[in-house]
């Protein structure tokens, strides 16, 4: 219909009612443009929302996890260092059935695996991009960058055993620590072979190993008592954000 009036308007020569059709449509087409903009950003924002919800929930599911790994890092970092201390003595502690369980203990790599599916969400979307130049977004980056280490701990602990497997294999009774360890399958069979607490006492491989796993565990608590206080200031921000 506008076009059927502007060709009318240009046969006739009607110049002033040219112009008036003309800002008519440049008008139409810029608030067009603009609303159409404006329900684009509001379901931005509705979807960024949406993720910052399930990150939340996440992270408070990470939390849990946090305590849980952390403790488990706490016990093995307890028993290197009471076998150490063990070792050290004058007198060994005689018991082989709790060294075997403490070796064994100290000997696995317990690795931490987050939840991450709202945090990968929120970054494959733009999400985090959206964010960027805010105290939330930089609440995020402390908190991956954290998390980064701790996992890198893991790494480390990973190829530290892989190194030493070879040398310790050959001088511990994997087959009597592996009594200790929980099998889906039931009790272990129990090995012929056993390890002497006295003659471990005299073996600097093997204290070696317990040295590098205490320093190794040791860094990694300290990042996790990082990461649990960034995860706890992380879901502070996110309620705030609601």
């Amino acid at each position: 219909m506008i076009l059927r009036r502007v060709t009318e308007h240009v046969r006739n020569q009607e110049w002033t009612a040219i112009a008036i059709d003309f800002v008519i449509v440049v008008v139409g087409v810029f608030v067009g443009i603009q609303v159409s903009n404006w329900n684009g950003a509001k379901v931005e924002a509705a979807q960024l929302d949406e993720q910052l919800r399930s990150l939340r929930l996440e992270m408070e599911d990470n939390r849990v996890r946090i305590a849980e790994h952390r403790a488990a890092i706490q016990s093995q970092y307890d028993d290197a260092a009471a076998l150490r201390a063990s070792f050290a003595a004058d007198t060994p502690d005689p018991d082989p059935d709790q060294t075997d369980a403490r070796l064994m203990n100290v000997y696995r790599i317990v690795t931490f695996v987050p939840e991450r599916n709202a945090y990968q969400d929120l970054a494959d979307t733009g999400g985090l991009r959206r964010l960027a130049g805010t105290p939330l977004r930089e609440t995020i980056a402390s908190w991956d960058a954290t998390l980064a280490a701790v996992q890198r701990m893991n790494t480390d602990a990973l190829m530290h055993r892989s190194a030493s497997m070879p040398d310790l294999t050959s001088r511990l009774a994997i087959g009597a620590m592996l009594e200790h360890f929980p099998s889906p399958q039931g009790d272990v069979p129990r090995s012929r072979f056993r390890n002497d607490p006295q003659a471990l006492a005299q073996d600097r491989a093997l204290d070696n190993y317990l040295a590098v796993r205490l320093g190794v565990n040791g860094a990694t608590l300290l990042y996790l008592d990082q990461l649990e206080q960034e995860t706890n200031a992380l879901i502070d921000a996110l309620r705030a954000h609601d």
